[in-house]
């Protein structure tokens, strides 16, 4: 049997060298809506003349939702994993 049990590091020091890999764990995550894509959202949704604009608002509101629930699912997934490239 290999591991812990056999190591030269005591409980005391194992909880210590582990409370410091986790107090050195950079999790960040970025709250702050995507501007540019809110702003094409918006560009684009105004644009089209056959809508009302109750249905354009509309429109704006669920594109617009859809893209920030995948912004922020991406950067969680970026954030937990730190892999940037992931999210």
């Amino acid at each position: 049997m290999h591991g812990a049990a056999h190591s030269s590091l005591d409980n005391a020091g194992l909880t210590e060298h582990v409370a410091g890999a986790a107090d050195e764990a950079n999790v960040q995550m970025d709250f702050t809506p995507p501007v540019i894509a809110l702003a094409l959202i918006a560009f684009t949704t105004y644009r089209i003349s056959d809508l009302s604009a109750y249905a354009k608002t509309r429109q704006f509101g669920e594109r617009g939702a859809k893209t920030y629930l995948t912004y922020l699912l991406g950067g969680s997934v970026a954030a937990i994993t730190q892999t940037w490239w992931l999210g």
